[in-house]
């Protein structure tokens, strides 16, 4: 029987495009971790450091951290998602019903500021 090994997150070399490594690792906080990663390509040998960090909770915890405080995220945003398309983290605030149109400029704006003439089309 095959058995296969779940799949990881992978993290290409910003300058070859090549599959990096993890060399090492410091978590920081609960929320975030720094990684030295090294590109796997010995053509490239670019070593850099990149940082994951939790940004939102989707769905509650059965056993929540005390020291833990995550906003509450949209569970239907997201790269799998087919309902919605991807938002930005605070995607939590609903728009303005009313932001489909831009708001018509009042008559006195629309007028050249005092001792200013207008210019006239034949120039």
């Amino acid at each position: 029987m095959n058995r296969r090994r779940p799949r990881a997150a992978a993290i290409n070399c910003p300058h070859c495009g090549g599959r990096a490594i993890i060399r090492s690792s410091i978590m920081f906080s609960p929320l975030v971790r720094e990684m030295r990663m090294a590109c796997d390509d010995d053509d490239c040998a670019h070593t850099f450091l990149c940082q994951i960090s939790v940004v939102r909770t989707i769905r509650q915890s059965l056993r929540p951290n005390p020291n833990v405080s995550l906003p509450l995220g949209n569970p239907n945003v997201g790269r799998g998602s087919l309902r919605q398309p991807e938002r930005p983290a605070n995607d939590d605030v609903p728009s303005p019903a009313n932001d489909d149109c831009l708001p018509i400029p009042a008559a006195r704006d629309a007028l050249p500021p005092p001792g200013i003439r207008p210019m006239s089309e034949s120039g």
